[in-house]
């Protein structure tokens, strides 16, 4: 889903990252263990904001925003359940 809202055309292991993308968590650094989302937890992208920190609705119920300061590799794209 492409936007023209704030932060449309972050990216994530250098692809785009919009509103809607199925991601998956490939690595977490000491600032996000906190959160207790494990690596191979897969969400869905709930924005972008101004500051391109992508907001994500993890399958297990927690969510949390990955900032531009975050490793590029921490999260990439991932596909859709419902793609069988």
């Amino acid at each position: 889903m492409t936007g023209s809202y704030p932060g449309a055309g972050t990216r994530a292991a250098g692809r785009p990252v919009n509103r809607g993308d199925r991601v998956e968590l490939v690595r977490v650094n000491e600032d996000y263990e906190r959160f207790g989302v494990l690596v191979g937890e897969f969400g869905v992208v709930e924005m972008v904001d101004s500051l391109a920190t992508v907001h994500i609705r993890w399958d297990c119920g927690k969510r949390f925003g990955v900032t531009t300061d975050a490793p590029a590799d921490m999260i990439r794209a991932a596909p859709d359940p419902a793609d069988g």
